[in-house]
Formats: C-alpha cells, structure tokens, sequence
C-alpha cells in the first residue's frame, strides 16, 4: 500500500458492499432506538456487541454497514433531539448512508469527555449563534462524503463557572474541513513521514525499556513488551546477551 493509498477513503470498495448490506437488512444495527420505518435491523447493545468486534477488525469494514463513528454518535443525538426539519434533512440522509458526518469535541488542555469543562462558547446573537473555540480533533473531517458537522460547546457561563453542554449542525463546515483536507493531503503526508522519523528512535527507547523490564513478575511490563513486539518488531534492537 502506498502512502497515498493509506490516507485514502476505498470508496470504490464500500460503496458496493453498503448497496449489498442494506439489501441484506445488516445496516444501522448499532442503534436500539431504530423505528419500525427506519431503514436496519434493530438490536440491543448486547446483540450488537460481539457483531462490532467482528466488524471493526478491518478499519473501513463499520462503514460498509453504516455502523462507523462519528456517523453513529451522531445519529444517535439527531434520533433524539433533532427537530422534524433537522430529522429530513440530516438524519434521513445518514441513515441511508447517502452521506458522511463530522464531530468537533476534543479540545486541547481540558477534559472534554465532561462537556461542562469545554472551553468554546456557543452563544446566541439574534437569530445567530456565535461559535468561538478551538478543537483539537474533528473526527470524520476528511471523509470525502461529510456533509455535515456537529461540534460541541457550552453556553454562556453562569453560576459556579458551568454552562450548559450545546451542540450546533454546521453543513458548511463540513463541507469545508473535507475539501481543506483533500487540498493539502499531499503535504499532510509529508509531515506525516517527518513525524514516523522523530518517533522512530523514541520506539527505540520504549522496547529497550520494556526489554530492561523482560523477566520481572510484573504482568503490566510483561503486556507492554508484548505489544512492542507485535507493533515495533522493526525497531527493536537485538537481545542483550545474557
């Protein structure tokens, strides 16, 4: 596989195997809340489970099945919370894979996973809203397919410093991240290589240390020295001799 390979939706291979999913019934299985008219096979969590340790073996594979994140946390929040206009427009399209979505949550130096503590502010001017914050991930930016973009924030602060979690749709957003991507993708690569070449001599002192660790009765030491092997065989220098 070439580098250009590897930063590469394989459109031409899914798009085919969704046409096959869906007529087989195995799409949108992630979701518990699926209605009689939704388009999928309603399944618990439980059902669901082993299904997507399967699945997610291939990295692409969830997408064949319309079950990939973002699309699927996403969905999930417009099943529940979106207006009829937004379910239409947005929902109907996702959940017949016609198209791809991003989400703006991971901020650098807070922790995001509590919504409470994020920093970008989500405030209402008018008829607008004012968006004002950075992300550090915008997960599904660079799918070719994103049509749509859901990013977090909270409102205005208020008593003890807290807001309450928002969350805005941004169509244009999306749209935007995915043709910015697929603008720069030959020098994201690049800086992709110089990142792989500084991290390489770290590997190196990682698997000495993890190698240093080989022999002691510490079951966490003896898990790590076993994924070194498996995802730094090339960096690792030969055994010591005893």
């Amino acid at each position: 596989m070439t580098d250009e390979e590897a930063v590469t939706y394989p459109l031409d291979v899914i798009e085919p195997l969704k046409e096959k999913a869906f007529e087989a019934g195995l799409w949108n299985m992630f979701m518990p809340e699926l209605g009689d008219d939704d388009p999928g096979t309603r399944m618990t969590n439980l059902e669901y489970a082993p299904l997507a340790v399967e699945v997610e073996r291939v990295l692409w594979a969830p997408e064949a099945f319309n079950c990939s994140a973002p699309d699927t946390g996403n969905m999930e929040i417009l099943k529940r919370f979106a207006t009829p206009e937004q379910k239409e427009r947005r929902l109907e399209p996702l959940m017949m894979g016609e198209m791809s979505s991003v989400v703006g949550l991971t901020e650098p130096d807070t922790a995001s996973l509590d919504l409470i503590n994020l920093p970008t502010a989500i405030l209402k001017d008018r008829e607008d809203y004012v968006i004002n914050g950075r992300k550090r991930y915008s997960t599904g930016a660079t799918h070719p397919n994103a049509k749509l973009a859901i990013v977090f924030g909270v409102s205005e602060r208020v008593v003890h410093q807290l807001g309450m979690p928002h969350c805005c749709l941004m169509p244009r957003v999306a749209q935007k991240l995915a043709e910015s991507f697929q603008r720069h993708s030959a020098r994201d690569q690049d800086r992709c290589k110089r990142v792989a070449q500084v991290m390489n001599p770290k590997a190196v002192r990682v698997c000495l240390f993890l190698r240093q660790a080989q022999g002691r009765s510490n079951p966490a030491c003896a898990s790590r020295l076993n994924w070194a092997r498996g995802n730094c065989q090339s960096h690792i220098p030969p055994s010591p001799s005893a």
